[in-house]
């Protein structure tokens, strides 16, 4: 709790050492166009906190549903060969793991530097959101 001091009254003029007052102009007590150099203010600032930390675990959930889909892309390779169709070609079964992969590794590092709020996490997942958002994924 703070407490304000007290208001300064001016000068005591009745203990002046001659009887005569002289005419004194009263001093503003704030001079306009002068900023207290104490007290800065910054202009435009946002807290982004909570959002970086709310967006950042949810980046971060989706990269564990994405990386949970590399097992179930090499299941369904294994159980392709039991179909009457055939085998999964090697080339899907890389490009499948390596989408994912990617997908999962990016979204869980942008999830992690979200939580703990560094510069960079905000403006790559804004980069990489209209990145994705232009090309239509």
């Amino acid at each position: 709790m703070e407490t304000e001091p007290p208001p300064d009254r001016g000068p005591n003029l009745r203990n002046a050492s001659d009887s005569s007052r002289e005419a004194f102009a009263p001093v503003p007590a704030v001079v306009p166009g002068v900023v207290d150099p104490l007290t800065p203010e910054v202009l435009g600032y946002h807290d982004r906190g909570t959002g970086l930390v709310i967006f950042g675990v949810l980046q971060i959930i989706l990269g564990l549903l994405a990386a949970l889909m590399v097992p179930f892309i090499a299941l369904g390779a294994f159980m392709s060969r039991l179909a009457p169709g055939g085998a999964v070609r090697p080339g899907q079964f890389i490009s499948g793991i390596a989408t994912y992969g990617f997908a999962a590794s990016g979204l869980i590092g942008l999830g992690i530097g979200s939580v703990q709020m560094k510069r960079w996490a905000r403006a790559l997942t804004l980069v990489t959101a209209w990145y994705l958002s232009l090309i239509h994924i």
